[in-house]
């Protein structure tokens, strides 16, 4: 992932890669037909409901499980298997998600043990 931190100069590593996650799911998810007809639908089902439902079901990874923890009107706590060494990457993922339904995600590593990682989720 060191390409992240070649595009991204200005910003510190963990950021720059979390931009690359951001940026290809922003070019990807209006690119999708099912990306297209499903994210009017996700822009009202209100924050924690739509990030459950975009990242409860299977995208073609088949290795990678997501299951989430507490959740507060505000704040949703998303647990996932199979991340690899780039926690960041994913990370960018979900504010690229935000961003794409119109809300502003903070994302926060609460833990990682490679290749395990939970996020904290805030919106509002």
């Amino acid at each position: 992932m060191l390409c992240g931190a070649r595009l991204f100069t200005e910003l510190e590593r963990p950021q720059a890669i979390a931009e690359v996650g951001r940026r290809l799911t922003l070019a990807t998810i209006g690119a999708s037909p099912v990306g297209k007809h499903l994210l009017p639908l996700l822009k009202v089902m209100g924050t924690g409901r739509a990030l459950r439902r975009v990242y409860s079901h299977s995208t073609g990874e088949n290795y990678n499980v997501v299951s989430f923890g507490a959740e507060t009107p505000q704040s949703l706590e998303m647990h996932m298997t199979d991340v690899g060494n780039i926690p960041d990457m994913a990370r960018g993922s979900i504010i690229g998600m935000g961003e794409s339904m119109g809300i502003s995600l903070r994302a926060q590593i609460t833990a990682f043990s490679a290749p395990r990682v939970t996020y904290l989720i805030e919106w509002g």
